[in-house]
């Protein structure tokens, strides 16, 4: 599969690459552009032994990159967590720079470790002042939620939504975390995610799902709606595969 993707046709005659294309609509509008779980997309269209990628396209899209300092943490800025994440579940980025990267003398591993504690930064702060957030409760990402809803809690006006591409600090946020970010993050291996997997949230159980929210339990008997996140689970199979064949 991999040897007969065209890159190039995925390019749509522009040099960054398409979201998609539709057999009954044709290409989506929206393009690979900004830091995001894109990195290992570009990475195989480059490498293709068949239908490569320009290395013009990988400039395209590192162009639209955004640099900010948030927390006093200086990052190639990504909002949702499973973005710093994603693409490390195949590659080990430790030592390994593009010229964005040489820019700013560091690499993709540790951009990540860096926007793993601007996560926590932003539960310590707590801006929303969601029940559990803190030092050991956080990972907010792109995940299923509790909603639709609109309640009041603890006299807050509250909004949950369905599926949103979680993350901070300008959210969206309503309070969920994704469950499988306490694994998912051994994979960036620092201090503050060990505590924050042997410390998970107090928080009510919506299992068969894999968020939880820090804020809203649904109703007693809700069967709840089947989760989309199989291929996260995925990764974290890998990182935790990983994690226990490297000691």
């Amino acid at each position: 599969m991999y040897k007969r993707a065209d890159w190039q046709w995925a390019q749509n005659q522009k040099q960054s690459v398409s979201h998609g294309w539709r057999p009954e609509r044709g290409f989506i509008r929206y393009r690979w552009l900004g830091y995001n779980e894109a990195l290992i997309l570009y990475i195989l269209g480059l490498a293709s032994p068949t239908f490569p990628l320009p290395a013009s396209s990988y400039r395209e899209w590192c162009s639209t990159y955004q640099w900010k300092k948030i927390y006093g943490i200086e990052f190639l800025f990504g909002s949702p967590m499973f973005i710093h994440q994603l693409s490390h579940a195949w590659i080990d980025f430790r030592g390994i720079q593009d010229a964005y990267m040489r820019s700013k003398s560091i690499d993709y591993f540790e951009n990540s470790r860096r926007a793993t504690y601007v996560q926590q930064q932003y539960a310590i702060r707590n801006p929303k002042q969601f029940r559990e957030y803190g030092e050991f409760c956080w990972g907010i990402t792109a995940s299923d939620g509790p909603g639709p809803a609109n309640l009041k809690v603890d006299g807050i006006s509250r909004s949950f939504y369905d599926y949103k591409a979680r993350g901070v600090p300008w959210g969206p946020d309503d309070g969920t975390l994704a469950r499988w970010r306490f694994d998912h993050r051994f994979g960036i291996g620092s201090p503050l995610q060990s505590g924050a997997r042997r410390k998970p949230p107090r928080v009510c159980n919506l299992l068969p799902h894999l968020s939880i929210s820090a804020e809203r339990c649904p109703k007693e008997g809700s069967a709840g709606k089947p989760s989309r996140s199989r291929l996260v689970s995925t990764a974290v199979i890998i990182f935790l595969q990983d994690r226990a064949t490297s000691r």
